[in-house]
């Protein structure tokens, strides 16, 4: 077994500016057990000298590029280079908190049987503004239970606050198929197949950005979805939790329904708001998403146009 308790895994795309503020928020950490993995999928930026440098004067950073592929094949590269017995992603972006690393070390050794540790974390807009997330329901047990409050918004993960054991690496990866939301299906089936453990404390800073692909509709409309069936596999979930299918089905209609909305795209948005409608009639007791589809008559579409490779 590895002597390396963490790999900390960083996919970047294009972050190059933000990357020291990441690797710089792990080596304040008092726990030194672990390696750095940066994967720069296919950046046209500094992200590749940057990495380089920084490897160069710490030992335990390790740099690997990939052409672009999305941030799935980014990860799950950096899980095959990794050697540490737990995995935590770092989003280049955004930073761990102090003692992190301490705070699943003593969780680690207090249930040294179970894959998953969670905690919580904090968000900081541009402005500056900081806001801790919900605490965890620590009533929520069961993995079927686990898996119906994160797909239905009462478990929150977070990049950075939470830490898997290696070996679940050997039965889920993250689907390369899908180039936003990627982290939806990965983490439902990672909590409907393995033991969590819920901390009670934030572990990172996450930094909110304008352009975050998980509000970009032209991303989320190149899912679709793809991302319901993603989840769903028939092969990695019990039989038993199929039944959550239609009614996620609906929420990722209203979903795409706002985004498509917010980006200007009424047409879009009122298709949506429709499919959710047809699929489960009681989408219109959501009176926000009914007042939504009126006032999309009274808009003009814009066009979307987007360079991202991404």
């Amino acid at each position: 077994m590895s002597e390396i308790t963490f790999s900390i895994i960083i996919p970047s795309f294009n972050y190059a500016h933000y990357l020291s503020r990441a690797i710089s928020s792990i080596h304040q950490q008092t726990n030194g057990n672990y390696e750095i993995l940066i994967v720069d999928d296919g950046s046209t930026d500094n992200t590749s000298p940057i990495s380089q440098q920084l490897a160069s004067q710490h030992p335990n950073l390790h740099y690997y590029y990939q052409e672009n592929k999305g941030p799935a094949a980014a990860r799950n590269l950096g899980v095959v280079k990794s050697i540490g017995q737990y995995i935590i992603f770092l989003d280049a972006d955004d930073e761990l908190l102090y003692e992190t690393l301490h705070e699943y070390q003593r969780m680690i050794d207090t249930h040294p049987k179970k894959h998953v540790f969670i905690g919580e974390h904090v968000t900081q807009t541009t402005t500056g503004v900081l806001k801790k997330s919900t605490p965890q329901d620590m009533r929520i047990e069961g993995k079927e239970q686990l898996f119906a409050a994160y797909l239905f918004g009462n478990v929150s993960i977070s990049a950075g606050a939470i830490a898997i054991h290696h070996s679940v690496f050997n039965r889920i990866k993250f689907p390369e198929e899908l180039r936003s939301t990627e982290d939806i299906p990965f983490y439902a089936q990672l909590l409907a197949l393995f033991d969590t453990v819920f901390i009670a404390k934030p572990l990172a800073k996450i930094h909110k950005h304008d352009d975050s692909l998980r509000h970009n509709y032209y991303h989320a409309d190149n899912v679709g979805m793809a991302l319901v069936n993603s989840i769903f596999e028939p092969l990695m979930l019990q039989p038993e939790l199929q039944k959550y299918k239609q009614r996620y089905y609906v929420k990722r209609c209203l979903s795409l329904s706002g985004l498509a909305f917010r980006a200007g795209q009424y047409r879009q948005s009122r298709k949506w708001y429709l499919t959710a409608v047809k699929t489960d009639k009681r989408a219109l007791l959501k009176v926000s998403r009914l007042k939504r589809f009126i006032v999309s008559f009274l808009k003009n579409d814009v066009l979307i146009k987007s360079s991202a490779k991404k």
